[in-house]
């Protein structure tokens, strides 16, 4: 009888200490979002990522301190259910690979909050993680679509991470190709067109720079932030004009619409002049 009360007794200190991790953890919740309410943040990826950072940091010490409280208790299981627990891993085969997949990902620092990353011909910015899935808001043709992505984390073993994203939002290089006819004098295209990408990559400039050089600073040498084009010849009557222009990540899809109108608006008021011929 004795020994069924300290049996007893000691499971009750286990849940009383069980008790006083989760209040803990429950006043630690509150202060941190009273915190991150009267923080002022640059920007609502930044408030995002304090706000899931911090939440996945609540949720591993109650796991960590849950395990270490009974932690006896656990291991008295497993030693009595070693063949039930081996059914458990083949049935949790997916549950696991998520779980690895959240270890290479984190691991790798592939990407954070706010990135533009494709995978598996899925692309989007990156707005929630957690361990078992990363939650994208989707893009299609360079714009949102109105859609959110849920990605399991398990992907991240198989599958190669695009990130076009640089210095964690800091910087991104956006891609606009114009097709022409052959006819037509592209030299005054190209010109107009990397007039425009000056005009409109001027208001995020010092962003980009400023990111570029952290960048160099970890021995990365990324592209030239000043706006360039490729010409390639598409066919017979057709060529195309791809400019690459430095941006913000959340400000990449509004510059590459600034170029656009400016370019078109500059083609539309200013005659296109026959090739010259050699």
């Amino acid at each position: 009888m004795i020994t069924h009360l300290t049996q007893y007794g000691g499971i009750l200190n286990q849940l009383i200490a069980s008790a006083i991790l989760i209040t803990v953890i429950l006043l630690f919740q509150l202060g941190t979002n009273q915190w991150i309410n009267k923080r002022q943040f640059r920007s609502m990826t930044y408030r995002r990522r304090w706000t899931v950072g911090l939440r996945n940091l609540r949720l591993l010490l109650i796991a960590v301190g849950l395990i270490l409280i009974w932690a006896t208790e656990l291991r008295t299981a497993a030693l009595s259910a070693v063949a039930i627990l081996a059914a458990i891993v083949i049935g949790t085969k997916e549950l696991i690979m998520c779980l690895l997949g959240s270890v290479i990902k984190t691991g790798s620092n592939a990407f954070t909050l706010g990135d533009r990353i494709r995978v598996n011909d899925v692309e989007g910015d990156v707005i929630d993680q957690n361990l078992l899935s990363t939650h994208l808001q989707e893009v299609s043709n360079g714009q949102y679509s109105g859609r959110m992505v849920t990605i399991p984390n398990s992907m991240f073993l198989n599958q190669a991470i695009y990130n076009s994203t640089l210095a964690g939002g800091g910087a991104v290089f956006g891609m606009l190709t114009i097709k022409l006819a052959r006819s037509e004098n592209w030299n005054q295209h190209e010109v107009a067109l990397l007039q425009a990408a000056e005009s409109c990559c001027a208001e995020t400039k010092d962003s980009v720079n400023k990111a570029i050089k952290n960048l160099k600073h970890e021995g990365i040498d990324p592209p030239s932030t000043q706006p360039r084009t490729l010409i390639k010849v598409e066919d017979k009557d057709t060529l195309s004009l791809t400019l690459r222009y430095p941006a913000t990540a959340e400000k990449k899809l509004k510059i590459e619409q600034a170029i656009l109108r400016n370019y078109l608006s500059t083609m539309q008021h200013e005659p296109t002049k026959a090739p010259s011929s050699s």
